[in-house]
């Protein structure tokens, strides 16, 4: 990940196929603060993820940041029950975070598969569509030339009936 971030403003906007020589001041001064801000924020976000323990917080760790001796909670084993508690709550809320996040994504995954079933579905029903648009029309031509024969074979008829009449 900070192989990522190290990237260079020039490094990302080659990705891009942004020449920055064909960028005005005002717009190479908004991508190096915006580039700056990320850069930030990727910081923190990396800062804030070293620290996340999915195996709480050390024992050892508690009494140290508190100002208590590493071996209190040896001597006092109420004070060790209290901080396997409090860690059990801690643990307890990051993995509810991760299962929050799994089933939104395993939700958005089901959603998204609906979504390119109801796409091909309505793809298919579009082309028989088509096809059935396409069979209305050769059918309508089909009955204007079957008309135009009854009415040839008629005026043929009356033709042909008249010319015995006389």
């Amino acid at each position: 990940m900070e192989k990522q971030r190290n990237k260079t403003l020039n490094d990302y906007l080659n990705l891009l196929n942004i020449d920055i020589n064909e960028l005005s001041k005002y717009e190479l001064e908004s991508l190096e603060k915006i580039n700056e801000y990320y850069d930030e924020k990727l910081s923190e976000l990396e800062e804030f993820t070293k620290k996340l323990n999915f195996n709480g917080i050390s024992t050892a760790k508690v009494l140290s940041d508190v100002g208590l001796g590493k071996n209190v909670a040896n001597t006092h084993p109420c004070i060790d029950k209290f901080i396997n508690k409090r860690n059990k709550e801690h643990k307890t809320i990051l993995n509810d975070f991760i299962y929050y996040k799994t089933n939104k994504i395993t939700e958005l995954t089901r959603e998204n598969k609906l979504l390119k079933d109801h796409d091909a579905e309505h793809m298919l029903l579009k082309t028989e569509y088509e096809q059935l648009q396409k069979q209305y029309k050769d059918s309508i031509t089909e009955i204007k030339r079957l008309r135009g024969l009854v009415i040839k074979y008629q005026n043929a008829n009356k033709r042909n009936s008249s010319k015995s009449l006389n």
